[in-house]
């Protein structure tokens, strides 16, 4: 029996890496995000394979909690630990493309999601003339939710230090080298020939390009400037030394408008569903269409 915990923080591929190792273990069961303590602790009655996903990012104001977990301080001691780690210049770009659907299933409206595809349009369309600090700035500022390139930098570093001081409970995963097929070492760590299958299933809405080192390309001189002189040393620290950027700037509407689009209609599916809300019904944002020409195909 294999049990296996992978840790990690939002956005840095903690869905794709444990669902491959569970299609790599014969009859295993799939955990996803386990909010609370107890929930964990049942675990440890399971007489069969599986695999458990717990996020960083919603423990991390119980870290202690989290600790206890992912040290194997309660009931539940899975055989082996996985933790994955990214390059924060790629999560915080990931994150931010992202933001709009957790946006969405706490509130925010057609209009608002319009706005932001605009920008996003703008970045498509004329990559040099915005950079992805004034992105995070204009997304503050529609979705009304603060948030600055340099907290959200911090906030990785933060999980790369938590990873860095816990490094001996775990076998520790570069996003980097899983999107790069170079897991011979964590098929030696777990003993077994890990699945070729990059399906995740109903959670397909969390891959975006299954790539690393998209900052090269979306982020400008400036950007890089600002996290090199506030992050630098830290990143390098942790192995993120390259500072090059791509010769041309781009962002590929498949994984900008387009992704948002996509996560935003399935987020507005959800809420409307939970207000009871049927497909050929007025659309609740005031458009007058049925919904499922409106919010519910999001694709102008």
């Amino acid at each position: 029996m294999m049990q296996v915990l992978v840790v990690g923080a939002s956005k840095t591929g903690t869905t794709v890496v444990s669902k491959s190792i569970q299609y790599s273990i014969p009859k295993a069961y799939y955990y996803m995000e386990p909010r609370t303590i107890s929930e964990v602790e049942n675990l440890s009655n399971s007489k069969q394979s599986l695999v458990v996903k717990i996020l960083y990012s919603q423990w991390r104001r119980r870290l202690n909690l989290f600790n206890a977990i992912a040290l194997s301080e309660i009931e539940f001691k899975p055989n082996f630990k996985v933790a994955i780690v990214r390059d924060p210049r790629d999560t915080v770009i990931s994150k931010m493309m992202y933001r709009p659907y957790n946006f969405i299933i706490n509130g925010a409206t057609r209009d608002q999601v319009d706005r932001w595809l605009d920008c996003v349009r703008r970045k498509e369309s004329a990559p040099e003339s915005l950079s992805v600090m004034r992105m995070f700035e204009e997304m503050s500022t529609i979705f009304i939710a603060k948030r600055e390139l340099k907290e959200a930098i911090e906030d990785e570093v933060n999980y790369l230090d938590w990873v860095s001081s816990h490094k001996e409970n775990f076998f520790v995963l570069r996003y980097e080298d899983f999107v790069a097929d170079n897991v011979s070492s964590l098929e030696d760590y777990l003993g077994i020939k890990l699945s070729i299958s990059r399906d995740v299933g109903p959670y397909e809405r969390v891959q975006r390009t299954r790539k690393s080192g998209n900052w090269k390309t979306l982020m400008l001189p400036d950007d890089i400037d600002f996290i090199r002189n506030n992050f630098g040393p830290m990143l390098e620290r942790h192995g993120y030394d390259d500072w090059c950027l791509s010769e041309k700037s781009e962002l590929d509407p498949v994984h900008g408008t387009q992704y948002i689009q996509r996560i935003a209609q399935e987020a507005f599916s959800v809420v409307y569903k939970n207000r009871g809300i049927g497909r050929n019904e007025p659309c609740p944002c005031g458009s007058q269409k049925r919904f499922k020409h409106c919010c519910g195909e999001l694709t102008s």
